[in-house]
């Protein structure tokens, strides 16, 4: 019994450190996408000419443009009052995805990973929100004559996010 005792405590002293690490390492990446983010839209104002195309790549240009809304620019030209909802439905959204990271206890590093991403995409798109009123997109990725939405790197971290928690 002594022996039992002390493996089950053994147990769950590992699994709770290892859900620790799991949490140090979500706090790392939602912080790292967070910074990624900041300082590529930093790099798109100070480089990039509002409306600008600027050709990179065959599949790729960078164009600065300010979303004044959502995803794919809806309720841009929304009152004060529908901005202020979006703001505060963004909050809360990165609320509950923070208290889901804190109930994750999973095999997998995917979930965690995933809701990391989302976070850090969208607290980097609520930093713009709430400090300059709109949202800074650069990247414009289109194939032929068709254009994907614009975006920028937490667009893309939220998307990743999203495709790995339908995955996992």
């Amino acid at each position: 019994t002594l022996i039992a005792n002390h493996h089950n405590s053994t147990m769950s002293v590992n699994s709770t450190s290892t859900h620790k690490i799991k949490i140090y390492q979500c706090f790392i990446i939602i912080t790292l996408v967070f910074i990624f983010d900041q300082v590529a839209k930093s790099w798109a104002l100070n480089n990039l000419a509002l409306h600008k195309v600027y050709n990179m790549l065959p599949f790729l240009n960078f164009v600065l443009v300010f979303n004044k809304g959502i995803a794919f620019s809806l309720f841009a030209n929304s009152s004060v009052f529908v901005h202020s909802i979006l703001i505060a439905s963004s909050i809360a959204i990165i609320i509950f995805m923070i208290f889901m990271l804190r109930n994750i206890f999973t095999s997998t590093m995917l979930h965690p990973i995933a809701i990391s991403l989302i976070i850090g995409g969208a607290l980097g798109n609520l930093s713009d929100k709430l400090l300059l009123g709109y949202v800074i997109d650069f990247i414009d990725l289109f194939f032929k004559g068709w254009h994907f939405a614009t975006f920028n790197v937490a667009d893309a971290a939220i998307s990743i996010g999203g495709v790995l928690l339908l995955l996992a």
